[in-house]
């Protein structure tokens, strides 16, 4: 990691295991911990357990959710606000890995991200056998990693053939420049020319989430940004992110970090 990230760590690292190529990290993070800028020297893939946080690279964005994997090249740079406690494994690969998973698919030249009910599965698995300590642990492994190479080159490959259609992508950016008004899916698909129900359909199948719980993220992500670097009262934070009062915010907010808006402010300080 680089050394921009110094001082008392808001994670810990329950779980490591070195292996021929391979080095598998199994990360807590804090609630409401933030890790700044920073870069890794080698390619990694990391899978989501537990929790939520969004992810800055590249003059990009992503929420990473249970059952996500990241795909990152490396020296990537990127940043991660943690809204709510998280669990990830973190696979560092080797130089070889890297030429065997760049010869055939070039999957790790460009940052990726994904999110199924496989890699869930494969996750889980994953998690377990890190903790065995019988021969066959490191066979398993690698099995299970490949399997996660080859669900991510299926995917991308997948997405290239069948891109969202540009109204999908306007839909998203509407949501993300509004999420603080109530704005209707028949509002949203009249912006975008789409029908209503169409829209709802392909929303949740790109992005894993309704249109309303895709919209309820952002507010809280930005309640947790201005929380942190603010002292606003939590009840104007709460109108400004679209809230209909504070008592519908902290029932959000306690629902998705598992915090009150007041617990999340304490323990940031």
């Amino acid at each position: 990691m680089n050394s921009q990230i110094s001082g008392d760590l808001p994670f810990r690292v329950s779980k490591r295991r070195e292996m021929e190529g391979l080095v598998l990290l199994n990360t807590v993070y804090q609630a409401g911990s933030r890790l700044p800028r920073h870069r890794h020297e080698r390619a990694r893939f990391v899978v989501v357990l537990q929790g939520s946080f969004q992810e800055m690279y590249e003059q990009q964005s992503r929420i990473c959710r249970p059952a996500t994997l990241i795909i990152r090249p490396p020296l990537e740079t990127h940043s991660e606000n943690f809204s709510e406690a998280a669990i990830c494994i973190s696979i560092e690969v080797g130089a070889n890995w890297e030429e065997r998973l760049n010869e055939r698919a070039g999957l790790l030249n460009a940052s990726h991200d994904l999110r199924s009910n496989t890699i869930s599965q494969l996750g889980l698995k994953l998690h377990r056998e890190m903790y065995q300590t019988d021969d066959a642990s490191h066979m398993a492994i690698e099995a299970l990693v490949l399997e996660m190479a080859v669900e991510a080159a299926r995917r991308r490959e997948g997405d290239a053939l069948n891109q969202s259609p540009r109204w999908l992508d306007q839909a998203k950016e509407l949501l993300h420049a509004r999420f603080p008004e109530r704005l209707t899916i028949a509002e949203l698909a009249r912006a975008v020319d789409a029908h209503p129900t169409h829209l709802a359909r392909a929303f949740r199948r790109r992005f894993g989430c309704t249109i309303g719980e895709y919209a309820r993220h952002l507010r809280v992500e930005f309640a947790c940004r201005e929380i942190l670097k603010s002292d606003l009262p939590l009840a104007q934070i709460a109108s400004i992110a679209g809230f209909s009062d504070q008592s519908h915010f902290s029932r959000v907010f306690k629902r998705l970090t598992g915090l009150t808006p007041c617990q999340y402010r304490s323990r940031a300080r």
